[in-house]
């Protein structure tokens, strides 16, 4: 088959698709429409035939109302029919123009108008650009009615964009294109993006509505209806329930606007610029609440909600920057609309509002309808003036137009942009300009979002985020562990205090006295959250064992917990340790009566395994952990050393075995863990295991093949590793640490290690600050995290990363700890980091598993200690000398860590290879752990002007004779990880 006649095929088929359209979609009949297909143009006889190039209901249903009142027929097209329609990209859009398509669509009509999705329309588009002329729209006016999808889905966005600016250029004289917008955003949008400003129209939707008003109880009349459900879910359903205060929940069904209006208030939270029911709304005089542009922004940035277009609509504040002018292209916040809306800056605004006698002391349930009746007035003027420019002779309800053509107007250039594109070269040039701007922007936007309210999110609304993703997760999984009912702070009271109790405080130990003395000792208390007075402290117990039946009852329920049902799982992770606890302690608690504790575990230990597969069901998806019992049975072996690597980790894994078994005489046996068969070569495996004691696992082998998918990095399968391994006490090791004592011997001298049974040791501070609000969320509030928690720098706020993973050891023996690997472990799991662990705790960063340590030993209130340093970094003396002269320049350099007793005991060698590392000779340390001296992209580094502030020592010759006896064993080149 030629060319020319798939071409003519082509045309064929878009014209049958046409008429197939009009027969299904269309608002004439069969004959009618066939009759305008075939009918030549004729501006003088009629009406203008008009097609309606649209997929959107909400668009469709006012162009009807706007067309009807015109009297025009409407024809409707939806484009949807055309194969790859949406997101088309340049060469289908190309195809289509050469196959006839565009001539086919327009040569039966005086006006096209592409509503809602410009995108879709791109053969049009692109067909009056065209080489061939008898490919091109000719003769028909396309409208572009532009509403929030100027750019929809574009993949080839440079192409799109340009082809926008060449149908735009006056210089092209392309007269058969005219601009619509139905609110003030889609000009400067599209401004922005392109640096195409062409004539604009303002002409605003209708706010009609065809759907019938329910009949609604006088009950229901005083309530304030919230949206629950929708594409886009909100927390807010969770923060007005919290108010006491009467609410209607909705569903898609919910009556329109004429229902709406019924209700005492409605209360919305944006999504986008405008949409279709704001208008509705505006038109019925629904009484609408909306968070001010002020809170708006906040709750953008605390990603309470979602609100689409964020980036490009910041970048629409102060001309080329963001600014605080944003506001004015959203029909929200419009001088033109506010004065019918009511916007509230906090919740407690919003509570005091909607609590107040008359919720509408504007009377917008009478003003607006009246309002926007002259809205209506001046949209439809506005399209009967529109066609009447053009030649025809367009009543607006059998009247001629009431209001003077809309005015047209332009955007403005965006002011990185000094000079007009007049040609395709020119357009080019400043569009890598353009492009480089609107990079600066995002930047600037992203810079505000980090360092903005992002850290000032309130535990009720942290509360509130997790309970929209509760929602969206699993919204019809009934047999989810209800949230709120027993996921509040009280429920943490009680099960800490078990904890506590179980593991051995009494309450008692710091005595009845507020002296300093009597104050310390209850400061060195891990938990310290039992009272001091004995009948209250047994009063307490007693309470809380009550509580774990009633906990128990709901997860014997519950098959499944969500992904992000975080407050849940913690509640029940809580519960397994008690319940293993008490297993393992001969079912005791100090202070709590027997009689009633035999009676609660006997409960508890019938459903112990079930919640064991509830709340870590990783453990049991392969073959070799039947139950937790048998896994806690595996661990066989006194003490050994985990590495976990892959490909790219594996020469310096081997490097720092060959250390420890040649330099440090370390005879520990060494597991080494990979995650499936492609991770570590065949080759690797069988050379690792050629090192004595050495073993080498594929970690699936053990937790399940689906293990490949619940963790996707090295760093994330740590903690599944050393649970996973045979060791009751297991040290870890990164394949970057240069060891400078023997771990065992560590381990051994460690009286943390003995006390506790973890060792952890303290990452150097950072100049940026975590998210302690998150953890103290997740913890059940600040008064149920423990002493140490409350007291360490990630609580208060002195960094970002409180804990270097590098080298790490827990004894599994202790249940406590055990629990707490395995709590780490959950939160290292790639579905439970998605969208909250890894914006909260950078959780999917390269070291973004080091805070999970901590938090998991909190959940399971197991005691844990850092290792607090001092710690320093290793570089050259000279290098510190020549960089000093230079005010922004900053010494960096390995990180060197101290064990508990001061002695050097590890580097944290990262990039630095053996020929940096033989250089370096002096030692900067810093005494106070609050003082930050890293940079932002985690390099260690002292900034020159705080040097004075450190303690400079020379590299011990011990340290520097152990370094040269590593040659041979360190690899040449860093960058194997």
């Amino acid at each position: 088959m030629t060319r020319r006649v798939r071409g003519l095929l082509a045309v064929v088929v878009a014209a049958c698709t046409l008429e197939l359209a009009y027969l299904l979609h269309g608002y004439s009949t069969q004959e009618e429409a066939v009759g305008m297909l075939r009918r030549p143009t004729s501006r003088h006889g009629g009406p203008p035939r008009v097609l309606y190039y649209n997929t959107h209901s909400g668009t469709q249903t006012n162009m009807q109302h706007v067309m009807k009142r015109l009297g025009i027929p409407l024809v409707r097209f939806n484009p949807s029919a055309i194969k790859d329609a949406n997101a088309m990209q340049d060469p289908r859009a190309t195809e289509l123009v050469n196959a006839g398509f565009a001539r086919a669509v327009c040569e039966g009509f005086d006006f096209v108008i592409v509503a809602d999705t410009l995108p879709h329309a791109r053969p049009l588009i692109q067909s009056l650009i065209a080489e061939q002329e008898e490919n091109r729209c000719q003769g028909t006016i396309i409208v572009a009615e532009l509403t929030n999808r100027f750019d929809w889905g574009v993949a080839d966005s440079d192409l799109y964009f340009k082809l926008i600016w060449q149908v735009s250029n006056p210089g092209n004289k392309i007269i058969n294109l005219v601009w619509v917008e139905n609110n003030p955003f889609e000009s400067r949008n599209m401004a922005d993006q392109t640096m195409a400003t062409p004539d604009f129209r303002l002409l605003r939707p209708m706010g009609y509505t065809s759907v019938p008003a329910r009949n609604l109880s006088s009950e229901e009349c005083h309530r304030v209806a919230v949206f629950n459900d929708g594409k886009y879910f909100s927390p807010l359903r969770y923060m007005l329930e919290d108010f006491d205060i009467p609410l209607q929940i909705l569903d898609r069904n919910y009556g329109g606007p004429l229902t709406l209006v019924k209700y005492r208030a409605y209360v919305e939270m944006p999504y986008q610029v405008s949409t279709m029911k704001l208008y509705e709304n505006l038109a019925a005089g629904v009484v609408t609440f909306i968070p001010s542009s002020k809170f708006l922004q906040e709750l953008i940035f605390k990603d309470f909600l979602w609100f689409i277009p964020t980036t490009e609509f910041f970048r629409t504040g102060a001309p080329g920057t963001t600014g605080p002018g944003w506001a004015r292209h959203m029909d929200y916040y419009h001088p033109d609309l506010s004065p019918y809306l009511y916007y509230f800056d906090s919740w407690e605004h919003l509570r005091e509002q909607l609590s107040a006698p008359n919720p509408d002391p504007k009377n917008v349930r009478i003003n607006a309808p009246m309002y926007y009746e002259n809205i209506r007035l001046k949209t439809l003027s506005g399209w009967a003036n529109l066609f009447g420019s053009f030649g025809f002779t367009v009543l607006v309800d059998g009247k001629p137009p009431q209001q003077p053509p809309s005015p047209l107007y332009k955007a403005s250039l965006p002011s990185i942009i000094k000079k007009r594109p007049s040609d395709l070269k020119a357009y080019e040039h400043a569009y890598l300009t353009l492009r480089k701007w609107k990079d600066t922007c995002n930047e600037l936007y992203n810079s505000m979002r980090e360092n903005g309210p992002r850290f000032r999110v309130t535990a009720k609304e942290l509360t509130a985020l997790q309970y929209k993703i509760w929602l969206f997760e699993t919204p019809r999984q009934s047999e989810l562990i209800d949230f709120g009912k027993h996921v509040d702070s009280v429920g943490d009271a009680k099960l800490v205090l078990l904890l506590d109790a179980s593991n051995g405080e009494t309450g008692t130990e710091a005595g009845d006295g507020l002296d300093a003395a009597t104050t310390h000792i209850a400061n060195t208390l891990f938990g310290n959250s039992l009272p001091r007075s004995p009948k209250r402290r047994d009063a307490a117990l007693t309470d809380a064992l009550e509580f774990l039946s009633v906990l128990m009852n709901t997860t014997d329920r519950n098959y499944s917990l969500g992904k992000h049902s975080y407050r849940a799982f913690v509640h029940s992770a809580r519960l397994l340790r008690i319940t293993h606890s008490l297993k393992a302690n001969n079912q005791s608690i100090p202070f709590v009566s027997s009689e009633l504790l035999k009676e609660t575990f006997i409960k508890l230990d019938v459903g112990f395994d079930k919640l064991a597969r509830l709340v870590y069901p990783w453990i049991f998806r392969g073959n070799a952990f039947p139950t937790l019992s048998a896994a806690v049975q595996s661990f066989t072996i006194e003490r050994g050393i985990v590495f976990v690597i892959d490909n790219n980790g594996y020469e310096r894994a081997r490097s720092t075995m060959e250390h420890l078994r040649h330099n440090l005489n370390c005879a520990l046996p060494i597991q080494v863990f990979y995650n499936g068969q492609y991770r570590l070569a065949y080759s690797s495996i069988r050379t690792l295991q050629e090192i004595q004691n050495v073993q080498v696992l594929d970690a699936q082998s053990l937790l399940g093949s689906d293990l490949r998918d619940q963790v996707d990095d090295t760093d994330h399968l740590k903690p599944f590793a050393l649970f996973a391994s045979k060791f009751k006490q297991v040290i870890y090791i990164h394949q970057d640490q240069i060891l400078l004592q023997n771990p065992d011997t560590l381990l051994n001298s460690s009286t943390i290690f003995k006390n506790t049974g973890t060792l952890l040791f303290h990452g150097p501070v950072t100049e940026d600050v975590g998210h302690s609000e998150w953890a103290r969320w997740l913890l059940g509030g600040v008064e149920n995290s423990s002493n140490t928690a409350q007291q360490g720098r990630y609580m208060r706020n002195e960094t970002k990363f409180d804990t270097d993973a590098g080298i790490l050891a827990f004894d599994k023996s202790k249940i406590p700890v055990l629990h707490g690997l395995m709590a780490a472990a959950h939160l290292n799991r790639k579905g439970t980091r998605e969208w909250t662990l890894d914006w909260f705790l950078n959780a999917n960063d390269q070291y973004g598993d080091r805070e999970t340590y901590w938090l998991g030993m909190e959940i399971a209130r197991a005691p844990y200690k850092f290792v607090h340093g001092p710690f320093a970094i290793a570089t050259r003396w000279s290098t510190q000398a020549s960089q000093k002269k230079q005010a922004d320049e900053k010494i960096c350099g390995p990180t060197v860590f101290t064990d508990e007793f001061g002695q050097l005991s590890h580097i944290n060698a990262r990039d630095w290879n053996e020929e940096k590392l033989m250089t370096f000779d002096t030692l900067y340390q810093h005494t106070n752990q609050t003082q930050p001296w890293l940079t932002k992209d985690d390099t260690p580094c002292v900034r020159i002007e705080l040097l004075l502030k450190y303690n400079t020592s020379v590299l011990p010759e011990t340290t520097r004779d152990l370094l040269l006896m590593m040659k041979g064993h360190l690899p040449a080149n860093g960058a194997n990880r």
